[in-house]
């Protein structure tokens, strides 16, 4: 595809684009493993997409709280109450499901408690109270090439004038108060990463494009262009709780978090470095395969930090 912003691209569209364009997602598999990054790939002839319902409930409520109702009730056909006492495998419901064609099934339960979380949001103080997601577009993707030859993507949740908001659906896993689990969320799942690696999206792209190369209708050409004076642009993650009505606003920044940001900088350089020694060494359409590992002893280093806290509770018992 192209290099260029699209403000209209669908999801597919952008998800159907050559795994050999780089994108955070592929950088972060790259990270753990050049192996798995090619087998779960178009690359592998094999691959097979699974949509797990972890992944498509985001999707929906992505959806829904970005774009609005209008938006999902093109895409989604929730469940009517008439059909929902079937089972899935009656002729009833697979009839019905028959006649929405290219649309993605809801469950009535599952939109009952989105729809429930998204009116409770709109309340006074609360996530879209404050216009926070406002006077932007959602899913804007960006396909850009960089001197080293390499093509990259990235899909910006929400886009603003002077801010790319990206939302975190999340479903609260651990005992502890939500402040601290967005922190190690925000950690394991190297938010940070893909927020500098958005950044360098965007900032490409405002640089760089010429007007030609800005798809989308008249409006959203002017409001590119309007962009092209800002320097930089404010990280902003907003996490909603999947399961209640429950909401956190953070800003990532460099000055405030240097030694993160570093991290992220350098994470994104090892993953781009990874993957042009497997490409140099495999090409794209032989499987990506590991070195042998002959490092057979496991030693007490090799285990997390919870070990070491046991140890510890145990020798104080």
């Amino acid at each position: 595809m192209k290099d260029g912003i699209y403000f209209n691209l669908s999801e597919k569209e952008y998800h159907n684009i050559e795994a050999l364009t780089l994108s955070n997602s592929s950088m972060k598999m790259i990270l753990s493993s050049p192996l798995e990054f090619w087998w779960q790939s178009n690359l592998n002839p094999l691959y097979e997409k699974e949509d797990k319902k972890c992944l498509s409930d985001g999707r929906s409520f992505h959806c829904l709280l970005l774009e609005g109702e209008k938006a999902f009730n093109e895409r989604y056909s929730v469940v009517p109450e008439v059909i929902d006492q079937y089972s899935k495998n009656s002729n009833s419901y697979k009839n019905w499901v028959a006649l929405q064609k290219d649309k993605e099934i809801i469950s009535r339960k599952d939109y009952q408690l989105m729809k429930r979380i998204y009116d409770y949001l709109h309340y006074d103080e609360q996530l879209f109270d404050n216009n926070i997601i406002a006077n932007g577009y959602p899913e804007v993707s960006i396909i850009w090439t960089e001197e080293d030859g390499i093509q990259r993507k990235a899909r910006l949740d929400y886009l603003k004038q002077n801010c790319i908001i990206d939302l975190k659906t999340y479903i609260k896993t651990k005992d502890i108060d939500v402040n601290t689990f967005i922190s190690q969320y925000f950690f394991k799942h190297k938010v940070f990463m893909q927020l500098i690696y958005y950044r360098r999206a965007l900032l490409y792209a405002v640089k760089n494009f010429k007007d030609s190369q800005v798809y989308g209708n008249e409006k959203q050409k002017t409001f590119f262009n309007e962009m092209r004076s800002q320097e930089d642009f404010m990280l902003l993650v907003a996490f909603v709780n999947r399961e209640l009505p429950q909401f956190r606003l953070r800003v990532f920044g460099k000055a405030e978090c240097p030694d993160l940001w570093n991290l992220g900088e350098k994470n994104i350089e090892l993953a781009t470095k990874i993957y042009k020694d497997n490409l140099e060494k495999f090409g794209k359409n032989h499987i990506w395969m590991e070195d042998v590992d002959t490092n057979l002893q496991f030693t007490d280093i090799d285990f997390p930090q919870s070990f070491y806290e046991i140890l510890g509770e145990n020798s104080n018992g």
